[in-house]
């Protein structure tokens, strides 16, 4: 029977993994803190109406049940 290593060649220590996932956290933490500075100096988002409307767009009738 032939012994198969566990992990090829060259594959990380658990260490290094760790350190890996460490500094993908601390990125993603710095994005998230950018996305709410962001968020906070352009002041709040209406979002009652689509993204694509223009303002110079005329309103949209309003809608009533049938009958």
């Amino acid at each position: 029977m032939t012994e198969h290593p566990r992990f090829p060649e060259g594959e990380p220590s658990t260490e290094r993994v760790l350190a890996a996932l460490i500094r993908a956290q601390d990125r993603a933490l710095a994005r998230a803190a950018t996305v709410r500075a962001r968020e906070r100096a352009d002041g709040p988002v209406d979002d009652t109406e689509p993204a694509d409307t223009h303002a110079d767009d005329p309103p949209s009738p309003p809608t009533t049940s049938p009958g």
